[in-house]
C-alpha cells in the first residue's frame, strides 16, 4: 500500500510540472485591447501585435525580449503605453511563461481600465 501511495504522489508531481498549453490570445481595438503571451508565443506574433496596436494608438515594445532559434519566446520584457500616456511594463522568464499568461489588458469602459503583468 505504501508503495502505491508513493508511486501515485510521484506520478501526480511529474504530471503537474508539465508546461501548460497556453495559446497566444490577442485583440487590438480602440475600446478593448489585450495581449496574453506565453512560452508558445513567437517573435512573428509579437511583431503583428506591435503593428496592430500601433494602429489603435498603443505602443507595444518587446525589443528587449529574447527568443529561441525556432522563434518562440524565451524571456519577456514588455512595455505598453496607451494613447493617453499611461502604461506599464512587465517581464517574465521561461518558467513563469510556461504556467501563466503575461501581457496586458485594456478596456476603456471599465473602472480599472488597464492591467499589466501576470494574467489568469
Amino acid at each position: 500500500m505504501t508503495r502505491f501511495i508513493f508511486i501515485f504522489v510521484v506520478s501526480f508531481f511529474i504530471v503537474s510540472c508539465q508546461p501548460k498549453d497556453l495559446a497566444t490570445e490577442f485583440k487590438a481595438d480602440k475600446d478593448e485591447s489585450y495581449a496574453r503571451i506565453s512560452h508558445l508565443t513567437t517573435q512573428k506574433e509579437l511583431q503583428v501585435m506591435q503593428e496592430d496596436l500601433k494602429n489603435v494608438g498603443i505602443t507595444f515594445d518587446y525589443s528587449k525580449s529574447t527568443f529561441f532559434e525556432d522563434g518562440k519566446l524565451k524571456t519577456l520584457q514588455l512595455i505598453v503605453i496607451l494613447d493617453d500616456g499611461t502604461g506599464g511594463k512587465t517581464s517574465a522568464d521561461l518558467m513563469s511563461l510556461q504556467y501563466h499568461y503575461y501581457g496586458f489588458e485594456y478596456n476603456r469602459t471599465k473602472q480599472s481600465k488597464f492591467k499589466t503583468g501576470s494574467l489568469n
